[in-house]
């Protein structure tokens, strides 16, 4: 079996590495050196090109960003059905692999509460944030393989049909029954209370807008992914959940960074039996409109992050440079392709101290056909 693609037939005639390629092309060093994007064209060479037409970057803003990348795979409901029968097998999860085959059947099958629940989902990759002993001489181009690397198990994020979540249709009970074959087992009565609790809590108005299972981190606790919570809210809410400690370590954070009124786009909080964990993660999503101008507005947003000690000015200014599009033929198209590259948002994960770590989210998706 090759070790670059861990799977019972070999890998697909068509990965999805050739979209990565064309987007990384006009990448920054600063931002994803050689070694981090030869491990993300790794496992996008081990995943089928058909099943999404998005990649995303997590790029750490910290001084250690260049080397700490992780990769982000968009899969559409089509694409779940064309995952949904592939053999991957990530070295180091086996078992969890087969279990996201079988979300992606259950949501191929009409009538089941993935179907009705889901409307697509993101398969997350953390990558390991150094190089791997030998790949400096082994691998001299970024657009090589990295043979050392073992395909990890991904985390899977999903995004709840906006449909369902406006009916009322997305509350805790079918949310974990249908995340219950993706955990391994059903959830526990203390999760299931601690995730009504939880989204029970939530000011009037402000909905559910994903669910993940963090496959490669802890299978027992469900991340919930509010949306439209305001930097003043979000303090609230943990409150009201019991996170005294947590809500005043994000308080103290974003003070001087968010206003009171600046709408958090989505936030991330893990869900267990003892309650929510000591650390959340929230969003700021960036203006799509002027980047497909090529120009990031959100500057200011960036230099407070500079001035916070989470962001160096070599990251900040590599961003601004990201937002752009080409042209490029993909190898399972027929056409050239337009390859649209944005930041969609900076993620400030927090822990109940107050100290946080910047993240910026570098989207590659190809966005139509070329003229």
């Amino acid at each position: 079996m090759n070790p670059i693609h861990p799977t019972l037939h070999g890998p697909p005639r068509y990965g999805s590495h050739g979209l990565l390629d064309a987007g990384l092309a006009a990448r920054d060093h600063a931002l994803i050196d050689d070694a981090a994007a030869r491990r993300a064209r790794t496992v996008a060479a081990a995943l089928p090109a058909m099943i999404g037409r998005a990649l995303c970057l997590e790029c750490r803003l910290g001084p250690d960003g260049p080397h700490a990348v992780d990769l982000s795979v968009h899969v559409d409901r089509d694409g779940g059905a064309e995952l949904a029968p592939c053999a991957l097998a990530p070295c180091d999860g086996a078992r969890a692999w087969e279990r996201v085959r079988t979300l992606c059947r259950a949501w191929a099958a009409p009538g089941t509460l993935a179907h009705q629940l889901v409307d697509h989902l993101w398969l997350e990759f953390d990558l390991p944030p150094h190089p791997l002993r030998g790949a400096h001489a082994g691998w001299a181009r970024p657009d090589c393989l990295d043979d050392e690397l073992r395909i990890p198990t991904p985390s899977v994020f999903l995004a709840l049909d906006r449909d369902s979540v406006a009916s009322g249709r997305a509350t805790a009970g079918p949310v974990l029954r249908m995340l219950a074959p993706l955990r391994g087992a059903p959830a526990s009565a203390a999760v299931r209370h601690a995730v009504d609790h939880a989204l029970a809590a939530l000011p009037v108005g402000v909905a559910l807008e994903a669910v993940a299972v963090m496959l490669a981190r802890d299978a027992t606790r469900v991340r919930l992914c509010p949306a439209r919570l305001s930097a003043a809210e979000w303090p609230r809410w943990l409150r009201r959940l019991g996170a005294e400690r947590l809500a005043a370590g994000l308080a103290a954070a974003v003070d001087g960074v968010l206003s009171a009124a600046d709408p958090i786009a989505l936030g991330h909080v893990d869900v267990g039996a003892d309650g929510i964990a000591e650390r959340v993660g929230v969003e700021i999503t960036l203006d799509r409109a002027s980047q497909r101008r090529g120009v990031l507005r959100e500057q200011g947003l960036l230099d407070r992050l500079v001035a916070r000690g989470w962001c160096t000015p070599v990251h900040r200014d590599a961003l601004l440079h990201w937002p752009g599009a080409s042209t490029a033929q993909l190898p399972h198209r027929l056409w050239r392709s337009i390859v649209a590259r944005h930041v969609n948002d900076v993620k400030l994960v927090i822990d109940a101290a107050g100290a946080c770590e910047a993240k910026a989210y570098l989207v590659i998706a190809e966005s139509g056909r070329a003229r």
